[in-house]
């Protein structure tokens, strides 16, 4: 970047000025962490060295009777990125990034990209701070709830927190506002999940999210007609159980896969209904009417939590049962 004002003869005062700005210049890489980089890295990845990792000395004293278990295979477990390639991951890292930010801001592949997480630990033992901002919605969680508040040094979140290092910030980015005079779509938004559980959730696992398929069927079968033309659905962007399909078979054309014929029905909705209680759910109440139409059975959340489902279901803002969601929407509509 300064070669490139540099080369456009910007004059040495200015050139001077922009070099003090960019030490502290916002910086993005979308290409070194990618999905593409790791999927390269790990279908050359190294195999299991069943051996070596027997010789590791695992010093915890287990409490129960699953934690001998667990101890037993704990070997077996450890990720081969954090002990066979951990090596190669490192070459990696030392040829493509060479820069040392004073503060690296995430939201979601301090989680889940192991690249990048490899990057931000080597990053934090010299000194670079680390900020973790909400990525979307959820609550209750069973574990993990506070992750961020122990593992930061500041967290930004959608809610209050008792922490002192995090800060309650409002939901700018996800605020997307219905057109009041043009409300006339039904707008149904859908969850998917992997086929094969591969890390602890509290989502559903596998095939339980094609329960959802079956209750949105039931929906929008008893909806009347004036309704049911006013009806679309919105899957998933990503489709692990090709459940586009299927939902093309059911709703032929009033599935919405293109992005902006979405975002175009979203904005003309009068009601959205989610079948997840998460990022969508929560999008979708600020902006306007909206209802939460899942099984609460397939999701892992604090027994705390009843009390606020209760005054959901009170206000008729979460159905468990396709006909009840169903009948509301005719009564309001």
């Amino acid at each position: 970047l300064k070669k490139y004002f540099f080369d456009l003869s910007i004059g040495r005062k200015k050139y001077v000025l922009l070099n003090i700005l960019l030490k502290d210049f916002p910086f993005k890489d979308k290409k070194t962490f990618s999905k593409n980089i790791n999927d390269i890295l790990f279908n050359e990845m190294s195999a299991l060295n069943t051996k070596k990792r027997q010789k590791l000395n695992i010093t915890i004293t287990p409490n129960s009777e699953f934690e001998k278990f667990f101890l037993n295979i704990l070997y077996l477990q450890i990720p081969i990125s954090f002990l066979e390639d951990f090596k190669k991951l490192n070459k990696y890292l030392e040829m493509k990034v060479n820069i040392k930010p004073k503060c690296i801001i995430s939201d979601m592949n301090y989680a889940t990209n192991t690249i990048f997480k490899l990057w931000l630990a080597n990053s934090q033992l010299n000194g670079t701070k680390l900020i973790i901002s909400d990525h979307g919605g959820s609550y209750g969680l069973l574990n993990g709830e506070f992750i961020n508040e122990q593992i930061s040094d500041k967290s930004l979140r959608y809610f209050r927190s008792k922490f002192d290092n995090s800060f309650h910030v409002p939901i700018i980015h996800k605020l997307h506002k219905r057109k009041k005079n043009l409300l006339s779509k039904l707008l149904v938004i859908t969850h998917n999940v992997s086929k094969y559980p591969h890390y602890v959730t509290t989502s559903p696992v596998s095939g339980q999210v094609l329960d959802q398929v079956t209750m949105i069927k039931d929906f929008h079968k008893n909806l009347p007609r004036k309704i049911e033309d006013k009806f679309y659905i919105r899957p998933y962007h990503i489709d692990w159980w090709d459940l586009n399909s299927r939902y093309k078979e059911i709703f032929k054309n009033k599935v919405l896969i293109n992005k902006k014929e979405y975002e175009k029905v979203y904005k003309n909705s009068k009601i959205i209904i989610s079948t997840y209680p998460k990022t969508t759910f929560y999008e979708s109440f600020l902006s306007g009417p909206s209802i939460l139409l899942t099984n609460l059975n397939h999701f892992k959340i604090k027994q705390e939590y009843d009390e606020l489902h209760d005054v959901l279901k009170k206000n008729k803002m979460l159905f468990e049962n396709s006909l009840d969601a169903s009948n509301f929407v005719s009564k309001v509509w």
